[in-house]
């Protein structure tokens, strides 16, 4: 029967769903309270656990509040007011609470207002967030720590598609490639900013096979169109399931590097040659001074028939002119030092016109016009050249197809107001050097650059950039300065101040022909360790009625010295010598034995008296390679005449 059926009533059915409710809040993993104007009436177990209790019961009539920091309690006291007034109450909010240890902790709050039996309740359901919230701002942090690190990167970052697109792009992009805007550039494609095709063909080749590309060397192209060498890192980009879905990598300007490097390499060049025109001069002036002995004694011969006298006189003058050239090879090696005498400037240039005719080429006309009369300066004469050598060939270089190269002389007197608008210039008498072409001529950016070391306006592979800084030092250690003008399309001048001397120079070129070589009846102590210069120089100081005693090195001179010490008047040594002992060393042990020994040394390097200390030494006395007969006469009587 129906009736025999238990019947459920609707208390017992509420009561079953209360049960229900409540298991399903105190297993909750969420913390659950429900309170009355702030004061907790109910609380689960996750609620207790989250603030330090160990168990529910202990949290129920405390004032929610009292659980909340300091600085957040207006928040919650503004939800309680809200609820109690019957007003909208927030329905989340995030506060930082206090556990019963007093350790702090972020919760986020999801709140639920409704009335019960008239009176406003509210259900709080609280999420410990203090891990996620650490773990968000110490992404914020990192964000910003690489934004920052993007920021002041000189090098760009560039991230893209497969397709090419930029999808990020570093705020050194813009400055690196010439656009306004990271914006502008994100319209390009990655290959847009490649300026050879070939150089994007290789880096996919690159990526396709390795799968990144370090340090890759290639042309990036600017907004202009100019080109310009960066250095890449570029990697894939891969999903989650391995699939390349782009390419991400850094790139850096490294124009400036190469160009460096360009020049060190130029530089090293540079420095080979010079060490190898050194060394030839060096030796060819071995090979002159042996010569110039040998005319020199063919010269000293009594009946000499006069055509011979004129031959003699004519390789003597060739032998003088071979000399000037190892001084200039000696000074493009930066191994002469300045060797300052009064000088005409007319002869300087004359005496080097032929060579720059050959220098400039046919095809421009060189012409020379004159001050006669010039006062004498003081220069070295293998520098000056230099000078104009370099101011010629930069002239030719600027004509081209052809022009004319005009060099002139002048007096110049400098007023003090002329000094005002050079900050290197001297008031004063001057004379002034002129080297006037016709070439193309000179921008103001030029202008102001052009005495710069490595600076040129030549094509590449054309010119060192060192011409012009070399002329620069020249004339600043002759005590000078210089003035440039220069017109786009109608060439350049360029002046050389030099200090005048009082007395004026004169007209003719000196002859080689000297006066006659003089005589000694001393014992000398050769040491050379050329065989034809030392046989030479041993044939020519017996002629002139020296006792010589001959030494081809430091040991071979300690051997005779040992053997004639008390007859040797003057040792007459090399400076570098093989087997371990150069002149200075050899002079140190003789002088060693016997003090205020009388000694000459010689060189064809003459930075070797600076370098090695020579001038330094007392009573020490520099011959430069090569010399004349009547030269070493002169120095030998000086020397042995000396009190």
């Amino acid at each position: 029967m129906d009736n025999d059926r238990p019947v459920v009533g609707v208390d017992d059915e509420l009561r079953q769903r209360e049960r229900l409710l409540h298991a399903m809040v105190d297993n909750a993993l969420d913390a659950i309270a429900l309170t009355q104007a702030g004061r907790q009436l109910r609380v689960n177990p996750a609620y207790a656990r989250m603030f330090g209790f160990d168990s529910p019961e202990e949290l129920l009539g405390i004032d929610v509040r009292t659980l909340i920091a300091p600085e957040h309690r207006e928040i919650v006291d503004n939800h309680i007011r809200e609820c109690a007034r019957g007003g909208p109450a927030p329905e989340f909010y995030e506060v930082d609470a206090l556990r019963r240890d007093g350790t702090r902790f972020t919760m986020e709050v999801h709140a639920s207002a409704y009335v019960g039996d008239d009176q406003p309740y509210t259900l709080l359901v609280i999420r410990d967030v203090t891990e996620r919230r650490a773990a968000e701002q110490a992404l914020r942090d990192r964000e910003r720590q690489v934004s920052g690190i993007l920021e002041n990167m000189q090098d760009v970052y560039m991230r893209a598609d497969l397709e090419g697109r930029l999808l990020v792009l570093g705020p050194a992009a813009p400055a690196m490639f010439g656009y306004a805007s990271v914006d502008e550039m994100m319209a390009l494609s990655v290959f847009d900013l490649y300026y050879n095709r070939d150089d994007r063909l290789r880096v996919l080749q690159q990526l396709r096979a390795a799968g990144r590309v370090y340090d890759w060397p290639c042309q990036g192209k600017r907004k202009d169109g100019l080109p310009f060498w960066t250095s890449m890192n570029v990697r894939f980009v891969f999903d989650d399931q391995g699939r390349v879905v782009g390419t991400q990598g850094v790139l850096r300007d490294i124009s400036e590097s190469r160009r460096l490097g360009d020049r060190f390499r130029q530089a090293q060049k540079l420095e080979a040659i010079g060490q190898l025109a050194g060394g030839v001069a060096h030796d060819f002036n071995n090979v002159l001074a042996s010569m110039m002995l040998h005319l020199g004694l063919v010269e000293q011969t009594r009946d000499l028939p006069d055509a011979v006298k004129t031959s003699v006189r004519a390789v003597l003058q060739e032998a003088n002119r071979a000399a000037s050239l190892t001084r200039q090879l000696l000074l493009f090696s930066r191994r002469s030092v300045m060797d300052m005498k009064s000088l005409d400037l007319n002869e300087v240039v004359a005496n080097l016109l032929k060579m720059l005719g050959r220098l400039i080429g046919e095809q421009i006309s060189l012409r020379f016009d004159r001050r006669d009369g010039l006062p004498l300066i003081r220069g070295d004469v293998g520098m000056l050249e230099q000078v104009l050598a370099n101011l010629a060939v930069n002239a030719r270089d600027a004509m081209g197809a052809g022009g004319v190269l005009t060099i002139s002389t002048a007096v110049v007197t400098v007023s003090d107001a002329e000094v005002q608008a050079n900050p290197e210039a001297r008031a004063g008498d001057f004379v002034r050097l002129r080297v006037t072409d016709t070439g193309c001529g000179m921008d103001e950016s030029m202008l102001k650059r052009i005495f710069e070391p490595f600076f040129t306006t030549k094509e590449q592979g054309h010119g060192t950039g060192l011409g012009l800084a070399t002329v620069h030092g020249i004339v600043a250690q002759h005590q000078g300065w210089l003035e440039v003008e220069s017109v786009v399309g109608r060439g350049s001048t360029f002046d050389v101040f030099l200090p005048a001397e009082r007395q004026a120079g004169g007209e003719e070129t000196s002859d080689p022909q000297a006066e006659p070589a003089l005589r000694g009846t001393e014992t000398l102590l050769l040491v050379e360790d050329a065989s034809g210069l030392r046989d030479a120089s041993a044939r020519a100081l017996r002629q002139l009625g020296y006792t010589v005693h001959v030494a081809r090195s430091g040991p071979d001179a300690l051997v005779l010295w040992k053997a004639h010490r008390d007859e040797i008047d003057l040792v007459f040594s090399d400076v570098v010598m093989p087997e371990g002992m150069t002149g200075i060393q050899l002079v140190a042990r003789l002088r060693s034995d016997r003090p205020g020994l009388r000694c000459i040394l010689a060189s064809g390097y003459s930075s070797e008296i600076v370098d090695r200390g020579i001038a330094g030494l007392e009573s020490v006395v520099y011959v430069p390679k090569p010399y004349r007969i009547e030269e070493l006469s002169r120095v030998l009587r000086d020397c042995l005449d000396r009190k």
